[in-house]
């Protein structure tokens, strides 16, 4: 027993570390980008990062982001690891909610409250289906 145990440790410790690459693709036409980093999914700005949630039956390594823009409408397609592809259909006023509302959600930890209260308005004026922020 405490040899299967040493073997598997030495085995654990000899195996070389797997860089994990997060991926992200511009969304066309903005000044935003999408990225994938392990199983999750963020839309960014600059600095501002805020997540963008993937309905899945359970988690799973996403490979590669990419995303195509007509007019307002943009369609992001991310390839799971096991899963295969997903796609989600969002618009550039709702990854600007995001981001709003994380940056909202800040001030607000900093006890900022007024300015919390603009960028949470902010947030749903852009996007009134955004449940976080409402």
């Amino acid at each position: 027993m405490r040899a299967t145990v040493a073997l598997a440790l030495a085995l654990a410790l000899a195996a070389p570390a797997v860089a994990r690459a997060d991926k992200s693709a511009r969304v066309p036409g903005t000044n935003l980008s999408v990225r994938v980093a392990g199983s999750s999914l963020e839309v960014k700005q600059q600095r501002t990062v805020a997540p963008i949630p993937v309905l899945q039956p359970w988690p799973d390594l996403f490979m590669d982001v990419t995303v195509e823009a007509k007019g307002d409408a943009i369609t992001i397609s991310i390839d799971g690891n096991c899963s295969g592809e997903h796609t989600i259909k969002t618009t550039e006023a709702a990854l600007r909610a995001r981001l709003a509302n994380v940056t909202a959600l800040g001030l607000h930890r900093g006890k900022q409250w007024d300015a919390a209260a603009a960028g949470f308005a902010k947030a749903l004026a852009l996007d009134p289906t955004l449940v976080p922020a409402a």
